[in-house]
């Protein structure tokens, strides 16, 4: 009887130590999610960190199946799965170092590399290492990787816990106190003047466009001032997020701290820049490039949605992918995105006709923004350099495009609308350094100085064919100014940026 009873233990006991094997095997799967999720823990949302749970997971058990399939013994599927896992999830990010130090090495080289090793990984599994010896190793690792998490993500959840807490006070403040305008306005005026504001995704001002890609913007600026553009050159953002700088503008105030899709869905709800133009009588003519704007439809009388497809490539998922073996996929994204942006600068020039008075047209486009389809002359460039951040003249060319189509943009609207207010701005500049520092983990000598001019935006203001000095003006105090000239709402300026 003794034996009996001694004999179920130890089947409890094996099969026990065999679910935690394979758990062994999960917890080294989610390794590099925790990682680049602790690296990015303030950027990305709880929903980013769910889909991106989803995508891990299954690959874990495709992986595991396979394994499990070929093995037909589950410890030394777990083994294997640890061991091809990883390298998968890490692919891109390996390959990048090795072709650091070789540069004809290109990904079917590495795949090759990679499917070679996994054969010989299956058989020495197979041949060399037995069941009982595989449930070990698999414990021993998934242990050791486990404390690493354990370690490593403890106290970004706790300060994560605290912020938010601290966010929904600024939040319920906000919402108390600051979305609805403090004064009292006359909606019943003659004539209210077309304002059209275009926001360009990671368009860099003068300063930060120079000092990153070595290229002298001065013509663009020359071309705008031509047209009677008010042009600045020392203007700088507060934050190279655009979770928060546009809910900020939308906001007219830094009310927005956390990058996260929780901060800016709640200041979208009922932006006070909106609030305050409906008060003074406007329609509101939105263009919502990825549909990244979240206010409710109802605040909009004309709204032109360019794609129903998140394409945003700055995603955790996004970027799990692109550090993968199956970064190739991402090339899937780009469709037909430039007849996209081609649509969104088509309407924004023919929404001069939509109305001779009281339109305001906000415009939000992640453009030049990546993925970079298109060099300076519009011709598409090498899939391989879409998600290219190490070579500058990639960007440098879809930049150079993007100005030609602004150009062209204001010159419609001129044309049509002459008698009203156009603001060109972006949300930050060209952000090489926080891109090198995420992808090779090469760290920036003055993270200060190279703050400032990742914060170096696109700013410039047509002002009814008039001169208006806002000169070295935030994007926020840009709006402030307009909105106190035109109706004397007594905004005044905030705080500048530094």
């Amino acid at each position: 009887m003794m034996k009996i009873e001694e004999t179920q233990a130890n089947q409890k006991g094996t099969k026990l130590l065999l679910v935690l094997s394979v758990l062994a095997s999960y917890v080294v799967a989610l390794f590099p999610l925790a990682y680049y999720t602790n690296k990015n823990f303030s950027y990305v949302s709880v929903k980013e960190i769910w889909l991106s749970l989803a995508l891990v997971s299954a690959h874990w058990l495709l992986v595991f199946l396979i394994s499990l399939f070929g093995f037909r013994a589950w410890s030394k599927a777990s083994f294997a799965t640890m061991l091809i896992i990883l390298p998968l999830s890490l692919f891109h990010t390996i390959l990048n170092v090795v072709k650091r130090f070789a540069p004809s090495v290109y990904y079917w080289h590495g795949i090759i590399v990679l499917i070679i090793a996994i054969g010989l990984l299956w058989y020495l599994i197979h041949y060399l290492v037995k069941e009982d010896v595989a449930r070990k190793l698999s414990l021993i690792f998934g242990a050791v990787i486990f404390v690493l998490l354990f370690v490593n993500i403890t106290p970004s959840v706790v300060s994560k816990i605290q912020e938010n807490r601290q966010l929904k006070q600024r939040m319920d403040l906000a919402t108390t106190q600051g979305n609805k305008p403090d004064h009292k306005t006359d909606s019943t005026q003659d004539h209210l003047p077309n304002i059209y504001l275009f926001i360009f995704d990671e368009y860099a001002g003068r300063e930060g466009l120079e000092r990153y890609t070595g290229f002298d913007n001065q013509k663009f600026y020359d071309d705008l001032s031509q047209l009677g553009f008010n042009v600045s050159k020392g203007s700088i953002s507060y934050t190279i997020s655009t979770r928060i700088e546009i809910p900020n503008l939308m906001n007219l105030d830094t009310v927005v701290e956390e990058s996260t899709d929780q901060a800016k869905d709640q200041m979208m709800k009922s932006p006070v820049l909106f609030n305050t133009l409906h008060d003074l009588g406007y329609d509101i003519n939105l263009i919502n490039d990825q549909k990244f704007i979240s206010t409710p439809d109802s605040y909009f009388k004309y709204v032109f949605n360019p794609t129903s497809d998140f394409q945003r490539s700055e995603s955790l998922m996004s970027l799990m992918i692109d550090r993968s073996a199956y970064y190739p996929l991402l090339k899937t994204i780009v469709g037909n995105r430039m007849q996209e942006v081609l649509g969104m600068f088509h309407y924004g020039a023919e929404s001069s006709q939509l109305q001779e008075s009281g339109l305001f047209t906000f415009a939000y486009l992640s453009f030049p923004h990546l993925p970079w389809f298109v060099d300076e002359h519009g011709n598409k460039v090498d899939e391989n350099d879409q998600m290219n951040w190490d070579d500058t003249n990639i960007y440098l060319g879809q930049l150079k495009y993007s100005s030609k189509l602004i150009l062209e943009l204001v010159d419609v609207i001129l044309t049509n609308d002459p008698d009203s207010c156009i603001i060109l701005l972006s949300d930050h500049g060209f952000r090489l350094p926080e891109m090198q520092r995420k992808n090779h983990g090469i760290e920036a000598e003055d993270k200060v100085l190279e703050d400032y001019y990742m914060r170096n935006i696109l700013q410039a203001v047509y002002y009814f064919g008039e001169q208006i000095n806002l000169d070295g003006y935030s994007g926020i105090n840009v709006l402030r100014t307009i909105l106190d000239n035109l109706f004397s709402l007594n905004l005044g300026l905030i705080e500048e940026a530094r």
